[in-house]
């Protein structure tokens, strides 16, 4: 109201414009909306694909490591099975 107070024909300009500024910014608010959507999927197929990488990785290592431990258990078996003899 003090607008109108101070200018009347800048106040009624302004307000002229003011439908056509929430239209755009309704419009642009939609069209962010849906960017944002898709961006946070994009993000989130990314986060589960390195998800399942680094939990790939984390069985490949135990397969790994539990090898590791059945060849050395076998060896160490059959030197006992050797000293036995």
């Amino acid at each position: 109201m003090i607008l109108l107070q101070i200018n009347v024909s800048l106040a009624l300009t302004i307000f002229a414009f003011l439908p056509l500024i929430l239209l755009y910014s309704m419009f642009l608010q939609g069209r962010l909306r849906r960017a944002y959507r898709e961006s946070r999927e994009r993000i989130a197929e990314v986060n589960s694909r390195l998800e399942d990488s680094l939990s790939g990785i984390r069985v490949v290592k135990s397969f790994a490591n539990n090898e590791f431990l059945n060849t050395r258990n076998y060896i160490y078996k059959n030197e006992a099975w050797y000293w036995s003899q």
